[in-house]
């Protein structure tokens, strides 16, 4: 089969591992002919229905994910854009066991062995300049190539495309790559799933999640009682952290169930609220098209009908009140504390220096759970969930750095 040309691919992913726990949460697709030239790029954000892992190094909180599309939602697409070109990556068996991982997980590989070959832009480049560093930024460094977006997906995968462009471009190369006998993608060697899912780029994700994180904990201050009050509270938090997922869709239900919110005060609650996010966004006296697109969103999540959406979109102005931090406003001692995520030091500093202050770390977290710190207080991971269906705080390393700080001086 004849290469239309190729695909170079850039992942970014919670971690290191693919037989594990590990998945992608961003991926990237650049086109290039047989003569080195970009004609075309695509990419999108992954929701991975899990912790993101070390945020510091992909840059990506939970926030982010909020309305990216599950791998099985972009499998198809990323296939067809696979199909019958070369497979390039930089340090490409990573991104191939990855990639393998995910298609096995979904059901479109039987096995986690990627069934095409593939071309790896370290190993070329090692070639073309024998003793050039293996990291993507040293080798294209060598060439002149700068990283716009680093540790990005699609940043990696335009520098990794004109990484090649410059390798195929050497007679040393060129000389010794047979693209016709590389092998390509063979799509046919991949089943189908059938779903289809819109792409979300990590720029227009900040921007549709804006909205609601602005106004939250501002909707819905009517006349409610505690237990409602409580079911509010809860929403504003998955809303604020922009975690809208199938699942805690139905801990919303479970917990309303708990409180004894029969269904019909429920739907009049999300009608409330979300009436309310629709007056604080229109407060500024317009609507962008941002705001729009979040508040349909929202109108979805929400399961409420057209007519509300209508009402939603017709301006209005608000006077709601800000509501103040969830956060305790100081760390005692004998406070229960819960670690989740890969901080910037070990779990073990945390520990020792919480024991010092007097609180207890606990493993998991109960109702009677102080606050949880986690290196990403967007977190998508179990502990992260619990404790939002707890109602009880989630704070990120610094606001745990300044109350330790604060109780030694």
């Amino acid at each position: 089969m004849s290469p239309r040309g190729f695909a170079v691919v850039d992942l970014e992913t919670t971690g290191l591992f693919p037989g594990g726990s590990d998945r992608i949460v961003e991926v990237a697709v650049v086109h290039l002919d047989s003569n080195g030239a970009i004609t075309d790029r695509w990419h999108s954000l992954v929701h991975p229905d899990r912790d993101l892992g070390a945020t510091h190094v992909h840059g990506l909180t939970g926030r982010d994910l909020q309305l990216a599309p599950r791998f099985e939602e972009i499998a198809d697409e990323l296939l067809e854009r696979l199909d019958r070109r070369v497979l390039v990556a930089h340090n490409a068996s990573f991104d191939v066991r990855f990639l393998a991982a995910e298609f096995t997980r979904i059901g479109v590989l039987s096995q986690p062995e990627f069934p095409a070959p593939h071309l790896c832009t370290m190993r070329l480049a090692a070639r073309l300049t024998p003793g050039t560093g293996r990291k993507l930024a040293d080798c294209c460094s060598v060439h002149g190539i700068e990283i716009d977006g680093a540790h990005s997906a699609l940043g990696d995968a335009e520098a990794t495309a004109r990484l090649l462009a410059a390798c195929l471009a050497s007679e040393r190369i060129a000389r010794h790559l047979d693209l016709d006998s590389v092998g390509v993608v063979r799509g046919e060697r991949f089943g189908r799933i059938g779903r289809r899912g819109l792409p979300v780029a990590r720029a227009a994700a900040a921007a549709l999640l804006a909205p609601l994180a602005r106004v939250a904990g501002r909707a819905g201050n009517g006349s409610v009682d505690d237990a409602e009050r409580d079911y509010l509270a809860l929403l504003d938090r998955v809303l604020e952290d922009a975690l809208l997922t199938v699942d805690e869709a139905g801990e919303l239900h479970d917990l309303a169930r708990g409180l004894g919110i029969g269904e019909a005060r429920r739907r009049q609650l999300h009608s409330e609220y979300f009436l309310g996010v629709a007056d604080e966004v229109w407060a500024d006296g317009e609507l962008t098209q941002d705001e729009h697109s979040q508040l349909r969103g929202l109108h979805d999540v929400l399961a409420l009908n057209a007519a509300h959406l209508d009402a939603a979109l017709e301006p209005r102005t608000a006077d709601g009140a800000a509501t103040g931090a969830d956060a305790p406003d100081q760390l005692r001692s004998g406070d229960l504390v819960v670690l989740t995520g890969t901080m910037s030091r070990p779990k073990s500093y945390w520990e020792e220096r919480l024991d010092a202050a007097g609180c207890t770390v606990q493993a998991g977290v109960t109702k009677r759970t102080t606050v949880v710190v986690a290196a990403d207080p967007t977190s998508l991971s179990g502990k992260a969930k619990k404790a939002r269906q707890y109602g009880i705080p989630i704070v990120g390393e610094d606001w745990l750095t300044g109350q330790l700080d604060g109780l030694w001086r």
